[in-house]
Formats: structure tokens, C-alpha cells, sequence
């Protein structure tokens, strides 16, 4: 079974779940499995596993090629939003520096 088949068959438990009223658990961060996009890549990588390490020791190294803007996006990690009103990391150090100066 491919990913994406197993992929649509949760989704459809997700539904049918939804619809009797029950909440499901669900990985959130599916998309940073590489097998996550073997459907549009065309590369399905097997991860090395201690229980099987004959069978998954790599012997060549995987090119998998960045396919469409969501992946290119999700790969780039730049998908945090600072609120416009959040403290800057400058700010939170001299709030620390103040807060230790006073525990002192």
C-alpha cells in the first residue's frame, strides 16, 4: 500500500470519526516524513531501523527532488509568523537579566 492510499484511508476514518462525534488523534507534522512526498517526488526512502540494520543500511546515497511550492515552503522551515506585538529576543534577554538582578 502507498503512502498516499493510506493517507486517504485515515482521512476517511477522520471523517467518518468526525461524524459520529469522536476526536481523533492525528500527526501533525506528517509532511516531514520525505515518504510524505514519494507520490510527487517519484523517491520512496527507507529510514534506517536498529531492529533491521542488514536491510536498511543505505548503500548509495537518495537525491529526492524539491517538488512544488508546499514542499519547497515546509522544507525551508520558514513557516513561523511573529506577531507584530511580540517581544524581540533582545527584549526577553534584558527582562531575564532584569528579573536575576532582582532574585539576587
Amino acid at each position: 500500500m502507498g503512502f498516499r492510499t493510506m493517507k486517504n484511508q485515515i482521512q476517511t476514518v477522520m471523517r467518518i470519526a468526525k461524524q459520529l462525534g469522536k476526536e481523533l488523534q492525528k500527526n501533525r507534522f506528517g509532511e516531514q516524513d520525505i515518504n510524505y512526498w514519494s507520490e510527487d517526488t517519484g523517491v520512496n526512502v527507507t529510514y534506517l531501523s536498529r531492529s533491521d540494520w542488514a536491510a536498511t543500511f543505505p548503500t548509495e546515497a537518495v537525491s529526492v527532488p524539491v517538488v512544488g511550492e508546499e514542499m519547497k515552503t515546509k522544507l525551508q522551515g520558514e513557516v513561523y509568523q511573529k506577531a507584530e506585538d511580540a517581544p524581540s529576543a533582545s527584549e526577553m534577554n534584558q527582562e531575564k537579566q532584569i528579573m536575576e538582578l532582582h532574585l539576587q
